[in-house]
């Protein structure tokens, strides 16, 4: 995955309904996985490693001063439930940052490029930034 394109377009992609921005990390990104994502253990570990690298890039290139902290994962009610797994507060897909979707092709999104829907017009913050179970694996 590359690091350089997810950093920029969380951080500067406008993103973030919830994120919040406290002693130079950005905190309370919520990660909502559709409930068609079919269970793998594998999508979870990529998005730790993807938040983690980005983290540490934005914080060279940021000379030391930006960071993501906290990131919460919304585990789909489809999936397993594990021990560790805690329950969110009425998280919804209303409030999420990133959204992890099923593979699909279709007209509108052929690909499994990450992109970040804007319905308000130009140089207005996007919706969230939409990847595919595909794109992470």
């Amino acid at each position: 995955i590359n690091m350089a394109i997810f950093l920029l377009l969380l951080v500067f992609g406008g993103v973030g309904a919830r994120v919040t921005f406290s002693d130079n990390a950005y905190n309370d990104v919520l990660v909502y996985i559709h409930p068609d994502v079919p269970e793998d253990v594998r999508l979870l570990d990529n998005i730790n490693k993807t938040f983690t690298s980005a983290s540490a890039l934005l914080h060279r290139a940021s000379h030391q001063h930006f960071y993501f902290g906290t990131i919460t994962i919304y585990i789909p009610h489809t999936w397993t439930t594990k021990t560790f797994y805690e329950d969110v507060d009425q998280e919804s897909r209303d409030n999420m940052d990133v959204f992890i979707e099923p593979s699909r092709a279709d007209g509108d999104h052929s690909s499994n490029a990450p992109f970040t829907p804007n319905f308000k017009g130009c140089e207005q913050m996007g919706e969230y930034i939409h990847f595919t179970n595909t794109f992470m694996l």
